[in-house]
């Protein structure tokens, strides 16, 4: 390994943490290796072995506090020259704060040197693309009236610089995933000129959208409108700072000891890794025709987790999501689908700050289809049944914490 090239090592390290194969005799040997190489790596090779050594569970605070420090100085060295892409260095910052939160080593004036700068990267990329020279934006296929799934997605709270959307059941975060529902950058697109905000209209930015929701869930999703405000929302996705709180209808009823909320129960959970959201039992439920078929309505705060770790949390803890065609069994699928309209989870309430750091939030009531699947169920005892009230009748959701 010491005759390894800082790509080498990079790529090496990136390599076996993509696949969540940690290796103390690699993380040992790295970690003499990769000090003596520092001043040799791009920016982009700084940040990835930082993610990857924090992936891999790293402990070497030397080290990671060297690979930050360099990062830092990378990024700006090559922001000042000219010499890489503003977007790609956001990137190779966003993996920095990820990897240094991971780790537990994001102190709060390191946390807001990185958030200073990746604003300031925001504001010189807002600069560059109001210029007429900007890039061809991405050409993406309108909505046609065969292609919409029913209910539009809304506006929901806007701001200068972001917005608030409201996503609905059926429609597409961006069009990476294999479903096959409309865009919401198609939609976006229709909201918003290149003369407006340029940002949705462009797919390497991911048209704005920070946080994905998949194609059969719906709820609240935040879309930068301008690069700051895109990189004001991404560094907080990255550090737990944007509170997300979800319903979600779950196969038998949960305990009420909070085990489900010690641990992780996810599919690539390590041993004392912790829950990905915390969760409040609103009510037991059951069907009033199959009894046996029981069911919990519950609400949750989502933590910092990695794509899927939510589905397979309440999997892997014996409670998979109603209708989720892809973590449940597929006779338990093909039950749900006889009377619930779909994936029954919805992000009801989101709370973010501003580039000025001032404090917003947004509620959506559960929709309709949803609460008719509800209405279909019967409660266990009474403290259940008034549980359900407020939702079934569509009234304006409370914070996670007023529930607990």
């Amino acid at each position: 390994i010491h005759e390894c090239s800082c790509r080498d090592l990079a790529s090496t390290s990136w390599a076996f943490a993509r696949i969540h194969m940690p290796s103390a005799e690699l993380l040992v040997a790295m970690s003499r290796v990769v000090p003596e190489h520092l001043f040799e790596f791009e920016a982009k090779g700084l940040s990835n072995t930082a993610w990857a050594f924090a992936t891999l569970g790293s402990k070497d605070v030397p080290l990671m506090s060297a690979l930050a420090g360099q990062t830092m100085k990378k990024i700006r060295y090559c922001w000042s020259n000219g010499s890489a892409k503003i977007e790609d260095l956001a990137t190779d910052l966003n993996g920095l704060t990820w990897a240094l939160d991971h780790c537990g080593l994001l102190s709060p004036e390191l946390s807001s040197e990185i958030l200073a700068l990746m604003r300031s990267l925001g504001r010189a990329k807002d600069v560059e693309m109001a210029s007429s020279d900007r890039p061809p934006p991405t050409v993406i296929e309108k909505i046609g009236p065969e292609d919409h799934p029913g209910d539009a997605p809304l506006l929901r709270y806007e701001l200068p610089e972001m917005v608030c959307v409201h996503k609905p059941a059926g429609w597409e975060v961006d069009n990476q995933d294999a479903g096959g529902g409309p865009w919401m950058s198609a939609w976006l697109m229709e909201q918003y000129t290149i003369e407006q905000v340029p940002i949705c209209h462009y797919e390497e930015h991911q048209f704005g959208m920070v946080q994905r929701l998949d194609i059969p869930s719906s709820g609240l999703v935040l879309v930068g409108k301008t690069w700051e405000g895109f990189y004001t929302l991404k560094w907080q996705l990255q550090t737990g700072n944007i509170t997300r709180d979800s319903i979600l209808l779950v196969h038998k009823w949960v305990d009420l000891d909070g085990r489900v909320n010690r641990q992780s129960f996810a599919d690539r959970a390590s041993e004392g890794d912790a829950a990905p959201a915390q969760l409040t039992v609103l009510a037991h439920l059951l069907r009033a025709d199959e009894e046996e078929n029981q069911f919990s309505l519950v609400v949750m705060r989502v933590r910092k987790s990695r794509r899927g770790d939510l589905r397979t949390h309440f999997e892997g803890a014996g409670h998979p999501t109603v209708a989720d065609g892809k973590y449940c069994e597929r006779e338990a699928y093909l039950r749900d689908r006889e009377w619930c309209a779909r994936k029954f989870m919805h992000c009801f309430r989101l709370e973010w700050r501003d580039t000025k750091d001032g404090i917003h939030s947004c509620c959506e009531a559960l929709p309709h289809d949803l609460r008719e699947s509800l209405a279909r169920l019967k409660p266990r005892g009474a403290e259940s049944a008034g549980s359900l009230a407020d939702w079934l009748e569509g009234r304006p959701p409370r914070p996670w914490h007023e529930y607990v």
